[in-house]
């Protein structure tokens, strides 16, 4: 009859070493999750710390049945999270809404993070401490990179909204839907009661999101476009 629990020989044998890759684990995927949590993105600590965590378990307990059942593949069941960690990526990036391709950059901090994970999983813990160290070092300086090369690229765009709250919230859900190509906006009150709104955006991304952004704030009722400065003539309505 096989046993239920494993026995306390194995206990005092594995615990020692799988006590030092779970810290390791969290360690590392708490320190890329970080970043991702202080800029509000999605995949942030609590995630990439479950993903980092669970792929080392997945790995140790690979290498440890095939210890106990003579399997001539010890990696067999870890090889699966870099097939199975994809669905994972692909939900981030179908879960967001309209036809905008979005989550790419979540999807691959998932996909990291499993990879971290195995390396943990498979004793690796000194290079898997430097390698997330170094991606933190990375995202951080290729963050600080893609905003002067958006603000040298994007383009400001001034609409007028009307000082109705729903209207105004219909623009802010619009803007939300395209953050990734928008670098900064602006909503200004106007100096009297029933004044519009002066809506400053600068966007940077393809003509093809852009065109899509601008046809769809034409068609909001309560928004209304404005001369640009240093232009003669008003965009088209």
């Amino acid at each position: 009859m096989e046993t239920t629990f494993e026995s306390i020989d194995q206990l005092l044998r594995l615990a020692p070493g799988f006590a030092l890759k779970f810290l390791v684990a969290v360690l590392c995927g708490g320190a890329i999750g970080m970043e991702r949590e202080t800029t509000g993105k999605p995949a942030g600590l609590r995630t990439s710390i479950i993903v980092c965590v669970g792929s080392m378990i997945f790995t140790v307990m690979s290498m440890e049945m095939a210890k106990a059942t003579n399997v001539s593949d010890p990696t067999r069941i870890a090889a699966q999270i870099v097939s199975g960690i994809g669905f994972l990526g692909a939900g981030a990036i179908l879960h967001e809404k309209g036809n905008i391709v979005k989550g790419m950059t979540t999807a691959a901090i998932i996909w990291l993070m499993a990879s971290i994970g195995m390396m943990i999983g498979a004793g690796f813990l000194l290079s898997a401490c430097i390698v997330s160290g170094a991606i933190v070092v990375m995202i951080l300086a290729l963050h600080r990179l893609e905003l002067r090369i958006h603000r040298r690229a994007s383009r400001p765009y001034y609409f007028l909204i009307d000082p109705i709250p729903p209207t105004q919230q219909r623009v802010l859900a619009l803007l939300d839907l395209f953050e990734e190509s928008i670098d900064t906006y602006t909503i200004e009150k106007g100096s009297e009661a029933n004044a519009p709104s002066l809506l400053t955006f600068y966007f940077f991304g393809a003509k093809s999101e852009r065109r899509r952004l601008l046809e769809a704030l034409y068609n909001l009722k309560g928004v209304h476009t404005m001369r640009r400065p240093g232009l003669g003539k008003e965009e088209p309505k």
